[in-house]
């Protein structure tokens, strides 16, 4: 009996106190829209401090949501989800999941439409997630935050979804300088503008991801106020990850304006940089102003990150870029823009590195590659380092390149350590200018090494049908005692003309400077290639080759200005027509240097041609005897030419129906009249519709044979009439 009532007594007991366990860990009642305001109150408004329970569900079904001035939903570090057809955080109100000395709650709202004037946060020692999905528009002026405050401070989650986004408010996900940056990621089916902060920054930074036009196509703008920011921020911390996309057709939609800022950087202490990515199905324009799009390395030996612009359409870019290596040991980085139809560079990037300079690269698929005279395209070293890169292409043949600003891959001096200059290549299958006549601004290649002694570097400009035009200035010189100059390299798919300056210029030792071309090749500017030092300067080499006439009217030098061991370089022109003008000069003074003209067809010298007097050579080859060298009275030839005849030289082939525009057979001057008019029948541009338009005309009206009938082909007519093998 005893044994009965005390096993009863046991059970109850147990009973009793699994009840009382039970009730402490249970979950306290959840929070429902009842709880807010009355079951038919639309809008429900919300003007007090709500404290939900965690982990609640708030469904308010058709009607719609506000939490006024004065309002407060508060999960306190917990997680909460609502939902309704529109939910409006207006200015003064709040939905909050910030964890008190914890880390930060849950927010998940789904609505038709939301708009945040107010403050949503999910903020704690770890930022929590906030999750706001409109299947309409989505609104922020107030701020969102899910920042990771104290202990180790990583930032949370950020994603926010519509199908258009207007972010005028700030939006954070920042950690500690000793934790890590959150995730911030908006996404439209349409369209994005942004003027306002948007922060992933922290010790190590976090990543921001914006993509428009993610359904139907979209714009993203990026207007003057937008200031996205992955920075590092602690000793040595890196930049994080920031990637714009816009998606569409390419005509209404999928274009990308940049007027605001962006900025991954690496923080002091030797902080790599971040990478910062915009790809456009459209145009992709970025304002002029005084922000920057940065990944810039920081001091002093911090890798500088990479930018990448790509757009489908058109670039005009305004807005700078930079990439630099900071500090004493600092590398820079890497810059790509490449556009499909035009791209116009009208600013500075600069990939500057203390080490050593980075790459920049530049590319249009059709179209022109325009660099404007206030733009300077900089990779070069500083602090003793070596430049870097820079390469430039057109990759299509009715694609151009005109270069009027300035660019350079230039060493750096530091102390008694001198930089080498870097490497320069630009690529068009079209025309390739550099500079122009006024009004149009010089255009500046440089690729010298660092005075103190840095030897300069290389310059290769090629095209593959175009012309190629130098009416600027290209330098590859060494500076400074002992430098070597360096390799300046000019190759045209058509002719090429320089009336600027070609400088490969050194103190021991000349450079190399090569020019071919399959037209005709015009020099009314200088070529310098001299080693420069009266103590031991020793000249370099410079040749020029033309598959049809080479007309030299201006200075070429390689001069060895040294004495003793001192050696003058070469220079060398071959042709199927050599003509040196009285105004030209050709000087390879010094010991043992030499002039050399070529002329498979006719050599003509009316200009001035200098070599050491005793050691020097000046000499011509010829094909034919019926033809020999025509030295005209005002010729100085010192020493005295040696001619020889080589008939083992190929002939030149006689242009079959060049300039024979009227298809009579022959090239006269009634052409350059047809010429004219083929110019203005109606037909465009192409070769192939040549005999279209009120006038048919014929393949000869493509005289410079780059696939098009343009006004350049009446010049090249006009060439031929002056004294080339086709007879007017």
């Amino acid at each position: 009996m005893w044994r009965e009532w005390s096993s009863q007594v046991t059970r109850a007991g147990f009973m009793w106190a699994a009840l009382v366990i039970a009730g402490a860990f249970s979950p306290a009642v959840a929070t429902t829209a009842d709880d807010l305001c009355a079951p038919n109150d639309d809008p429900c408004t919300v003007s007090t401090t709500v404290m939900v329970s965690d982990r609640s569900s708030i469904n308010l079904g058709s009607r719609a949501l506000v939490v006024a001035a004065g309002g407060r939903l508060d999960v306190s570090g917990g997680s909460m989800t609502v939902a309704a057809r529109v939910v409006t955080i207006e200015e003064g109100g709040q939905l909050l999941a910030d964890g008190s000395g914890a880390q930060g709650g849950t927010l998940n709202v789904d609505a038709q439409e939301i708009a945040v004037a107010g403050v949503v946060g999910a903020n704690g020692t770890n930022g929590g997630s906030v999750s706001l999905a409109a299947a309409g528009t989505l609104g922020v002026t107030g701020s969102i935050t899910v920042n990771g405050a104290t202990g180790p401070g990583w930032g949370g989650d950020l994603e926010l979804t519509g199908t258009d986004l207007s972010i005028f408010g700030d939006l954070s996900a920042t950690g500690r300088a000793d934790g890590l940056g959150g995730s911030i990621v908006l996404t439209a089916d349409r369209n994005i503008v942004i003027d306002s902060s948007v922060n992933a920054s922290a010790g190590d930074a976090g990543d921001i991801t914006v993509v428009a036009g993610g359904l139907s196509g979209g714009n993203l703008q990026l207007l003057a106020g937008a200031a996205l920011a992955v920075n590092g921020t602690s000793s040595g911390g890196s930049g994080g990850s920031l990637d714009l996309t816009a998606q569409g057709d390419g005509v209404e939609t999928g274009h990308v304006t940049l007027d605001g800022t962006a900025e991954a950087r690496g923080a002091s202490g030797g902080g790599d940089g971040g990478d910062i990515s915009v790809t456009a199905a459209g145009n992709l324009t970025g304002a002029a102003g005084s922000g920057a799009y940065d990944a810039s390395a920081g001091p002093p030996d911090g890798l500088a990150g990479a930018i990448s612009l790509v757009a489908l359409g058109s670039i005009d870019l305004q807005r700078r870029l930079s990439a630099q290596g900071s500090g004493t040991e600092g590398i820079g980085g890497d810059i790509g823009v490449d556009a499909g139809v035009d791209l116009t560079i009208g600013t500075n990037l600069s990939v500057t590195g203390a080490d050593d300079g980075g790459s920049i690269g530049l590319g249009v698929n059709r179209g022109r590659l325009t660099v404007l005279p206030v733009a300077r395209i900089d990779a070069s070293g500083s602090l003793g380092g070596d430049g870097g890169e820079v390469e430039m292409n057109g990759d299509t043949a009715d694609s151009s390149i005109v270069i009027m600003g300035a660019v350079f891959a230039n060493g750096s001096a530091f102390g008694s350590v001198p930089g080498n200059g870097g490497r320069i290549e630009i690529t068009a299958a079209g025309a390739l200018n550099v500079g122009g006549p006024p009004p149009m601004a010089d255009g500046l290649l440089q690729a010298q090494g660092g005075n103190g002694g840095g030897s300069g570097g290389t310059v290769m400009l090629n095209t593959t049908r175009g012309d190629l035009q130098v009416a600027g200035t290209v330098s590859a010189a060494g500076l400074g005692r002992l430098s070597h100059g360096g390799v300046v390299a000019l190759s045209s798919g058509n002719s090429l003309l320089v009336s600027g300056l070609l400088d490969a210029t050194g103190d021991r030792q000349g450079g190399q400077i090569g020019l071919e071309a399959s037209g005709f090749v015009t020099l009314d500017g200088r070529v310098e290639a001299a080693g420069l030092s009266p103590a031991d300067g020793s000249g370099g080499h410079i040749e020029v080759r033309s598959d049809q006439d080479a007309r030299i009217s201006g200075a070429l030098g390689a001069d060895g200005r040294g004495t003793g061991a001192a050696q003058a370089g070469d220079i060398g022109i071959e042709a199927c027509t050599v003509t040196i003008e009285p105004e030209a000069v050709l000087s390879a003074a010094g010991n043992h240097g030499r002039n050399r003209l070529v002329g498979h067809d006719q050599v003509t010298v009316a200009g001035t041609m200098l070599a050491d007097r005793d050691s020097g050579a000046n000499e011509i080859v010829y094909r034919d005897s019926q033809n020999p060298p025509d030295i005209l009275p005002s010729a100085n030839i010192v020493p005295l030419p040696t001619s020889t005849e080589n008939q083992e030289l190929s002939r030149c082939p006689e242009p079959v129906g060049l300039c024979d525009v009227d298809g009579d057979g022959s090239a006269d001057a009634s052409d350059l009249e047809w010429l004219a008019r083929e110019l203005f029948d109606g037909d465009g541009d192409r070769v192939e519709d040549v005999r279209s338009g009120t006038f048919a005309g014929t393949e000869g009206a493509d005289a410079n044979m780059d696939g098009r009938i343009t006004s350049a082909d009446l010049t090249r007519c006009v060439q031929l009439a002056e004294g080339s093998s086709v007879r007017f």
